[in-house]
């Protein structure tokens, strides 16, 4: 039997994947009248609704070795879920 060791791996090697936010927004406008315009909006926010994990724990003499504790707040705003936001502005 061979002695228990923990390995020849260098330090900090865990990494968490990279980050992929996109943002999108669709803008028309309208004209109601020569003076009056109408411009309809809607963005989204993380559309493809991609997590952004942490790191995995890389203490050894932790009891939580090894498991991702949770996600980044990355995304606009602190928020990390798909958003989707509508909008009319009136101009005049």
């Amino acid at each position: 039997m061979r002695d228990v060791r923990f390995g020849t791996a260098g330090f900090n090697i865990l990494d968490s994947p990279g980050t992929f936010n996109l943002d999108m927004g669709l803008f028309r406008s309208f004209k109601v009248t020569e003076r009056i315009g109408l411009q309809f909006r809607a963005e989204t926010f993380n559309f493809t609704n991609t997590p952004h994990f942490t790191a995995p724990n890389g203490n050894v003499t932790s009891s939580s070795f090894m498991e991702i504790s949770g996600v980044r707040g990355l995304g606009r705003e602190g928020i990390d879920e798909r958003v989707f936001r509508f909008g009319l502005r009136l101009g005049f």
